[in-house]
């Protein structure tokens, strides 16, 4: 199972879990934009996509792991079982974590304000939607990306009340000409048709360097666009972008951040163009990596680190 399919399963399970037990707001923790290198590398964020196998049998026991390898910012993903967002809130508080952001994806409908009033609860500040989890690839049309881009609009909207935004995540397909119309793509229209006011790009640089873009060209077209970041390395980026761009994520090669292709320092020296506010280490292999997915996140954080200083 990739990793769309699996949010879009895991996004069914923890919908009840969300709705659940929330009541008054509690704060929400912010994080500033800009910031130095070493303010960057002293609160490092994780995907724990990265360690999905270890959630699958012990949750609280990931999240005490992560905590001790350094993490300070989580992005959920998957399911939350029957905890309530309460539940979710004070293990994050005794662990000295926060969740900023989710890839448990947000519904348009009838339960959208109470799922949004859970994810202010828990401390999410953007959330991913269901329908809107980025697009593109043969049966892309331009009106299905405008329509994904107003369902974005629409959730958005609905969380001002609760300061969250709606992100939009990028994979290859999304840098991927229209065959009907080869001058446009689907993330020009992401772009285009969202309110930056209630909908970020959560740019997975890993993946736009494996379609051919480059970090600080799209800060520097679309300034404080991109409050969020997945840091992710790539090995034989060489080999791998010299593919047609249909063929490049299957073709990719996904390294612990620090062992692959791509020099993080100077993206992080575009931040504040950029308009940062998050970012994520994100490794899809975890799971396969020599040593486990805990020693994925270990390594990725570390070279992060060394990259930074």
């Amino acid at each position: 199972m990739d990793r769309r399919d699996f949010l879009r399963a895991a996004a069914i399970t923890a919908g009840a879990a969300l709705t659940a037990g929330t009541g008054a707001c509690a704060p929400a923790r912010m994080a500033s934009g800009g910031g130095s290198l070493s303010e960057w590398a002293a609160r490092p964020g994780i995907q724990i996509y990265t360690v999905r196998d270890q959630l699958t049998t012990d949750f609280e026991g990931t999240l005490a792991r992560l905590a001790q390898l350094g993490y300070k910012n989580l992005e959920l993903f998957g399911s939350l079982g029957t905890r309530t967002p309460r539940d979710v809130r004070a293990l994050l508080d005794r662990l000295g974590l926060s969740a900023p952001s989710t890839h448990i994806t947000a519904t348009p409908g009838a339960d959208l304000r109470q799922t949004l009033e859970g994810y202010a609860v828990i401390g999410h500040k953007y959330t991913a939607v269901t329908g809107a989890t980025g697009g593109g690839g043969a049966n892309a049309t331009v009106d299905s990306i405008k329509r994904q881009a107003e369902l974005l609009n629409q959730v958005g909207q609905a969380g001002r009340e609760f300061g969250i935004k709606a992100l939009l995540h990028n994979h290859v397909n999304e840098f991927v000409p229209f065959t009907t119309n080869p001058s446009l793509r689907p993330y020009d229209i992401y772009l285009s048709d969202t309110d930056p006011a209630i909908v970020a790009m959560e740019l997975d640089i890993g993946w736009a360097t494996v379609a051919g873009g480059s970090a600080l060209e799209m800060f520097r077209r679309n300034p404080g666009r991109y409050e969020l970041w997945h840091v992710k390395d790539m090995d034989e980026l060489a080999t791998v972008t010299a593919l047609a761009q249909t063929e490049r994520q299957r073709a990719a090669k996904i390294v612990p951040v620090g062992e692959g292709d791509i020099d993080y320092r100077p993206i992080f020296e575009g931040a504040a163009t950029a308009g940062l506010k998050y970012y994520f280490i994100e490794q899809d292999t975890g799971p396969n990596w020599a040593g486990g997915s805990f020693t994925a996140a270990e390594l990725g954080l570390r070279n992060l680190k060394r990259q930074l200083g």
